[in-house]
């Protein structure tokens, strides 16, 4: 069975393609929250706050002045960080995994089980995959001339 130059090339370029695209990662914005998704693993960013009384709070805006964190007006838009270790506000936004619950009665938002998903620069994998497709391609399309 002989291949032609096109299907050949096709496969190659899925196959450098593929890690790239198996790093995509389902997650979750504030603005697609729902009542479906209670007690379902999210992944989620935003940026981490701390109330008054200690709670840690995830919202996507940053910024937020001190009276607006863990107030019931933004209940609908903050997350409670719930069985965490000690995680300092930050400036940055920071991704978080976890268990999404709501409480049904005052909508309420908390993620347990969370952790930080640490930053990964998986670029250099890009860059090798992508010199190996290259170096294929030239080497065969050298055999076809």
């Amino acid at each position: 069975m002989i291949l032609s130059m096109k299907t050949v090339t096709s496969y190659l370029l899925l196959i450098c393609l593929l890690p790239v695209l198996s790093w995509a990662e389902q997650k979750v914005s504030f603005h697609q929250i729902s009542k479906t998704i209670n007690n379902e693993k999210i992944e989620i960013s935003g940026y981490i706050y701390q109330s008054e009384n200690g709670e840690a709070y995830l919202a996507p805006q940053p910024d937020l002045k001190s009276c607006c964190i863990g107030s019931r007006q933004r209940s609908g838009e903050q997350i409670v960080l719930k069985d965490l270790e000690s995680i300092p506000a930050t400036k940055q936004p920071v991704t978080m995994r976890g268990t999404l619950r709501i409480d049904p009665e005052t909508g309420q938002m908390f993620l347990t089980e969370g952790e930080a998903v640490p930053k990964e620069n998986r670029l250099h994998l890009l860059f090798a995959a992508a010199a190996v497709g290259t170096a294929i391609f030239f080497f065969l399309l050298r055999k076809r001339i």
